[in-house]
């Protein structure tokens, strides 16, 4: 998914029964013990077995828990996005020209991206530097959020509507699954229009009350960024992420950052969204799960 990340095989079982492996599982298993963390390209040349028989072989490593799979970002290689910033500290001078600049920056309630605030006042960066060497001026420079849900343009968040008794009644039987610690996949069926999604969104506020986190699933990209906005439209983008393969490097590196920052707490994407970093999840919605976008031979 990430052009500056890399999928990272982990080994958590050292004392797994060897005897319930077959050859080829048991080649990557032994690769494992002797390494514990090992990226899957590396994994599979040391194992040298033909594509399909090491995917096989790690899926079933998985399965029975022996393994984990993580996403790995060489940070080292990506930066985060910065502008400047100018804000006013003092405006009184004795210069007509710089009290003019001082004024407009005043106007505009003292703080103004650098960039925008010299064609608004018709002034060069010396000039602002000077001002900030007089001490009348600060700038400072600001990280900056690449989001990709920006293009939305959400001017006022949605009110939840007011759900039918049908639509409670599976509301319920998902809120009591959230709370429970094995709960089994629930199937939510209805025609298109029946109001799956209202109950999702719903649900959704529910496990973020909850204190968890919450990942949606669309079968194809496009399908994922219409969720994404319906989404952010009743959750706002603060808290809201989209997670696939057509984002930019920024993008991606902003998105993961947020994540471990704690600050998004719903993910929107294709199959590879479940892969996103996201910790303490509470619910996972997968829309129009019959698609055979879903499904990989």
């Amino acid at each position: 998914f990430f052009s500056k990340a890399k999928r990272v095989v982990i080994l958590k079982d050292a004392d797994f029964d060897i005897s319930k492996l077959n050859k080829n599982q048991q080649i990557l298993y032994e690769i494992l013990i002797k390494n514990v963390e090992i990226p899957v390209s590396s994994l599979q040349k040391k194992a040298k077995l033909p594509s399909s028989r090491f995917y096989e072989s790690l899926r079933k490593l998985r399965s029975f828990d022996i393994i984990t799979i993580n996403n790995v970002i060489d940070i080292k290689n990506q930066k985060a996005k910065t502008e400047n910033w100018i804000g006013l500290l003092d405006k009184s001078s004795s210069n007509k020209r710089y009290s003019e600049i001082l004024e407009a920056l005043d106007s505009l309630g003292g703080k103004s991206k650098l960039s925008d605030f010299l064609k608004i006042s018709k002034t060069t960066y010396p000039t602002a530097r000077k001002l900030q060497e007089a001490g009348n001026v600060e700038i400072i420079e600001q990280e900056i959020y690449r989001n990709p849900l920006k293009i939305f343009d959400i001017d006022e968040i949605e009110d939840f509507l007011k759900l039918s008794f049908e639509q409670n009644e599976a509301l319920e039987r998902i809120t009591k699954a959230i709370t429970e610690k094995d709960s089994a996949p629930l199937m939510l069926y209805g025609v298109t229009g029946s109001g799956k999604t209202e109950v999702y969104f719903h649900a959704a506020k529910k496990t973020l009350d909850a204190g968890k986190n919450v990942i949606f699933l669309a079968p194809e990209i496009p399908l994922a960024s219409q969720l994404a906005n319906r989404i952010s439209k009743r959750f706002g983008t603060d808290k809201v992420g989209i997670w696939h393969s057509n984002l930019s490097d920024g993008e991606r590196f902003d998105i993961w950052q947020r994540i471990r920052n704690k600050e998004i707490r719903i993910i929107i994407g294709a199959r590879s969204a479940i892969f996103a970093p996201i910790k303490n999840i509470g619910l996972i919605v997968i829309d129009e799960e019959h698609e055979s976008s879903y499904k990989q031979t």
